[in-house]
């Protein structure tokens, strides 16, 4: 157990952070799956964007806008959080020393 904490999880550390961090950023937009399953009872921010397009007032722009720069804020900070992880990650073992 100790050898497994010493060695195998500081070298995985980084794989399963990035896993994490994909796998948040694929579902933070699933769209489908919360307009079908949950339309009625929760709304998420890709849905709450859909029903402002609206057949009585059209689209409401301003609204539509403001909402994405809100939903896109958490994206954009964890893309700046795992920017050199992920530099890190795609040039390991590519330069010989």
């Amino acid at each position: 157990m100790s050898a497994h904490l010493t060695v195998t999880i500081p070298l995985v550390r980084g794989g399963i952070f990035a896993t994490t961090m994909f796998i948040f950023i694929l579902n933070w937009s699933e769209f489908m799956f919360a307009l079908v399953l949950s339309y009625t009872r929760i709304n998420t921010i890709p849905v709450q964007l859909a029903k402002y397009v609206t057949a009585t007032a059209g689209t409401l722009y301003g609204v539509q806008a403001a909402l994405a720069v809100l939903a896109m804020l958490p994206l954009v900070i964890a893309g700046f959080l795992i920017q050199s992880h992920l530099a890190r990650g795609m040039t390991f073992g590519a330069i010989k020393q």
